[in-house]
Order: structure tokens, then C-alpha cells, then sequence
């Protein structure tokens, strides 16, 4: 991931700095495509190994924080540099942004490699 170019748009003194939008633009692309294919692979795995109802949805979750946690870590836990997130923002934001969005992706995968697998 690039950082977003956090530097003095006036001088030294000055705490105002600018970012680069081309840089946070890349980022979130790349965080999105690590979430969303990460969560089709657990759906895929999860249809294989046949797992029905709540145990899916434990699954899903625990593979969505996993990916947000690994995430967070190659950043340093400080999501400022690399997104356009206020600091005070928190862990917590960055967990819960996009965990319904992909929950789609992730049934998708999981109810076709069920069929696919226990079905046909």
C-alpha cells in the first residue's frame, strides 16, 4: 500500500497537510479486493466443508475480522496514513466498514459451492 502523502501544504509550522488522492484511491481499491476475494475464498471454503445456518455466519465473521486485523496490522494500526479516516475514527470504523456489502459476496460463494458440492 502507498501512503497517502501526508505532508506541509504552508511550511513547517503549519499542522494543516494535503493527501494524495491517487494514493488513497489505490488503497482502497486494494483493501476492497483483499476483502472481497478473501471472503469469496472463506465462502467457498465454508459451502465445501457443508456448513449450514449460524456456523456460516460465525465463519464470515471471523474470516471478515481476520482480513480487517491483518490489514490494520500491515498499516501499523494507524489508518490515517493509508485511508481518507479521521483518527479518532478508530479500530472499530475500520471493522465495520463494508461488513454488509461483502456478506452478499460471501453467500453467493458459500450457497454455490454448497449446491455444488451436497446438491448436484
Amino acid at each position: 500500500m502507498a501512503q497517502a502523502g501526508m505532508s506541509s501544504a504552508a511550511g513547517e509550522g503549519d499542522d494543516k497537510g494535503f493527501l494524495n488522492a491517487q494514493n488513497l484511491m489505490h488503497n482502497m481499491k486494494i483493501i476492497t479486493a483483499c476483502r472481497t476475494s478473501l471472503c469469496a475464498v472463506a465462502g467457498i471454503a465454508t459451502g465445501i466443508l457443508g456448513c449450514t445456518g449460524s456456523m456460516g455466519l460465525i465463519l464470515y465473521l471471523i474470516t471478515y475480522a481476520t482480513v480487517s486485523l491483518a490489514l490494520l496490522a500491515k498499516m501499523g494500526f494507524d489508518r490515517s496514513d493509508y485511508t481518507a479516516a479521521k483518527k479518532d475514527s478508530g479500530i472499530a470504523g475500520f471493522l465495520l466498514e463494508g461488513l454488509f456489502g461483502l456478506s452478499i459476496t460471501f453467500i453467493l460463494f458459500w450457497t454455490l459451492a454448497y449446491a455444488l458440492v451436497y446438491v448436484y
